[in-house]
């Protein structure tokens, strides 16, 4: 059972990421561009780092979420990390280097994650809640990231 709802969580997670991996998927549109690091591949850095009215950038979206991975990996890890939550939105504006680094980074705490799922030998509760609030936690800002775009694809 447990190996069962893990793959489910991967799977989730895969499509958070990547979209979906099949021809139907679990919540998002059935296109692989749908996923966080499709959807962010195209931006140039000037667009990831446009402010809209909504509030944070796309970069700064990135970079929370990046940060907020590392927080989960680290904690699957039994580590102790001094993270300040609040200054992971401290990156609003990027260049290109800047902006290709923080994807590169990203996507490098995507995979790290999938690592641990996939070698962690038993679950507690609090890991399991972890990675399934990251999941959430991803989500929301692909959702955030997306209403983003709109405003930066019109402006």
């Amino acid at each position: 059972m447990e190996d069962q709802f893990l793959d489910g969580v991967v799977r989730v997670l895969t499509e958070t990421f990547e979209g979906a991996q099949q021809e139907w998927s679990w919540y998002l549109d059935s296109d692989r561009n749908t996923g966080l690091l499709a959807t962010i591949s195209p931006l140039t850095a000037a667009q990831a780092s446009r402010h809209t009215p909504l509030g944070p950038t796309v970069a700064a979206h990135v970079e929370h979420v990046r940060f907020h991975l590392a927080a989960v990996t680290a904690a699957l890890r039994q580590e102790t990390l001094d993270l300040d939550l609040s200054r992971s939105w401290d990156v609003q504006e990027l260049d290109e280097d800047g902006w290709l680094d923080l994807r590169a980074r990203l996507h490098d705490e995507y995979r790290t994650l999938l690592t641990q799922l996939h070698e962690r030998p038993t679950w507690g509760a609090d890991e399991a809640g972890g990675v399934i609030a990251a999941l959430t936690h991803v989500a929301y800002h692909l959702g955030a990231v997306r209403q983003v775009l709109k405003f930066v694809a019109h402006s």
